[in-house]
Formats: structure tokens, C-alpha cells, sequence
């Protein structure tokens, strides 16, 4: 023990706010701490979504015409991020350019 405090983070997958967009912001939160791992660089748009304890991950690669969900229903927070990276960073997928 080094006396720092851990921090435990989870996703909000219930889906119920007592403030509107509470859960999203939450979420979005979590999810943008691994930006810096490219997870939004082989997207146009990458986001998750919970309604009542289902998860799914919505996302659309560069310049695919399809879009894509992917249901993460019973997976923990450390999955739903291993499955991100997954469909992302280490999907083999094109990333956009950045200038």
C-alpha cells in the first residue's frame, strides 16, 4: 500500500437518472479516459447507451456506410472497455487523418 486512494470506476447501466443526463455524462466520462488510446480515432461517431441494465455500444467506422451496435448486455466496466478497444484500436480498422 503507497497511501494513494484507489478509484473504482463504473459505467451507470441502469439507465435511470434522478438529474436528466446524469448517466450519459457519467458514462462519457469513463469512456473518454481512454481517448488517448485512439478509441475515437477509427469512428465517425463511438458512444454507449444502458436501458434497464442492457448495454450497447454504438459506433461507425470511417468511411463505412454501415453503422453498428454491439450489445455488451452482462459485461462489467473493464469489458466494456476491453470490448471497445476491440472494435477500435485494435480492430485493424482505417483511422481518420488528423492534420
Amino acid at each position: 500500500f503507497d497511501g494513494r486512494e484507489s478509484t473504482k470506476l463504473r459505467f451507470e447501466m441502469s439507465g435511470y437518472e434522478s438529474n436528466k443526463g446524469e448517466c450519459t455524462v457519467h458514462n462519457i466520462n469513463i469512456l473518454n479516459l481512454f481517448a488517448d488510446l485512439g478509441i475515437y480515432d477509427f469512428t465517425e461517431y463511438l458512444f454507449l447507451d444502458f436501458y434497464k441494465g442492457i448495454g450497447t455500444i454504438y459506433l461507425k467506422y470511417w468511411g463505412d456506410i454501415q453503422s453498428h451496435e454491439v450489445e455488451v448486455s452482462g459485461y462489467t466496466t473493464s469489458g466494456i472497455i476491453l470490448k471497445i478497444l476491440e472494435l477500435t484500436t485494435l480492430s485493424g480498422k482505417s483511422t481518420r487523418r488528423r492534420a
